[in-house]
């Protein structure tokens, strides 16, 4: 028998643990948008061979997913549930 978690069971988070685990999914989207754009599946006449200020782009659009649009890998890792 499955039995939902309530509020009142689950363990206050560490504030720490939280921004490490925040830190790390956007890590992890980070590593998703390096992969799609490595996959090249069209050329971009806007790119230029300088990849340093894309990167610098994708770094702050991982961060800000992370924050506002998280995809539940911070949750897991912070041991919280949904």
């Amino acid at each position: 028998m499955i039995v939902p978690v309530t509020q009142s069971a689950v363990a206050p988070v560490d504030p720490k643990a939280a921004k490490v685990a925040r830190d790390f999914e956007a890590l992890f989207i980070g590593q998703l948008l390096h992969a799609a754009h490595a996959a090249k599946l069209a050329d971009d006449p806007l790119a230029g061979n300088d990849t340093s200020f894309r990167d610098l782009g994708d770094r702050q659009l991982a961060q800000s997913l992370a924050a506002a649009a998280p995809l539940g890998v911070a949750k897991l890792l912070a041991g919280r549930p949904k």
